[in-house]
């Protein structure tokens, strides 16, 4: 089951919209800016978008959990791309008091742990083997969940492993949250990528 992030949205009225900048890995395609938002108190925006990696094996020898298609026509599968969702809050001066509450009342690490508990609070299926560690990245917490899956016809094809993370970092008066999973096993894959879209963010600036 896909998990959504429940973070705290506070429903002011937009005053302008943000740049379409990329926080994205420069290899990053297909990208996706939901409508933004700009009050004298924060900032608030979502991008989504693709970025390769080698994956793993796949029984069905086929796209793997998801085929995206842009509109030029070209397919993105999840064995080789991996579908990377990023929501950024950023408080101004005058919001200050407003980021301090959130992280009094509400903080990330909390929205983490009620994500770990709904993961663990699910049953794997047979076939699966599953493993969910949570441990420090940059500037936040990382969540990770391995499904590691036996394939039925295990002459025919290898097993593979679907990894799922949730991250979030807090630098400044910023918070932000990243979403993502692939067909591999590969631990750095999540970190590398939770590093670079931070450090972008950070040398960019939100505005």
């Amino acid at each position: 089951m896909k998990k959504t992030i429940g973070i705290l949205l506070l429903t002011l009225l937009a005053a302008g919209a943000c740049a379409q900048k990329s926080f994205l890995p420069g290899n990053a395609e297909y990208i996706r800016h939901t409508p933004s938002s700009i009050t004298d108190m924060f900032v608030l925006l979502e991008q989504r978008g693709v970025v390769p990696y080698k994956g793993g094996h796949n029984c069905d020898d086929g796209d793997g959990y998801f085929v995206l298609t842009d509109e030029s026509g070209k397919r993105y599968g999840e064995t080789r791309w991996m579908d990377v969702h990023v929501k950024i809050n950023s408080y101004k001066t005058a919001g200050k008091l407003m980021f301090d509450q959130t992280m009094q009342y509400y903080p990330p690490s909390q929205e983490l742990s009620r994500i770990e508990s709904s993961w663990r609070s699910e049953q794997a299926p047979p076939t699966v083997k599953r493993d969910i560690t949570t441990f420090d990245v940059t500037d936040g917490k990382m969540l990770m969940v391995k499904d590691v899956h036996t394939c039925t016809d295990e002459d025919r094809y290898k097993g593979y492993t679907f990894t799922s993370f949730t991250s979030y970092a807090v630098f400044g008066s910023t918070i932000v949250w990243i979403e993502s999973h692939y067909l591999h096993g590969d631990v750095s894959l999540a970190t590398k990528l939770h590093h670079d879209i931070i450090e972008k963010i950070k040398s960019t600036g939100v505005e």
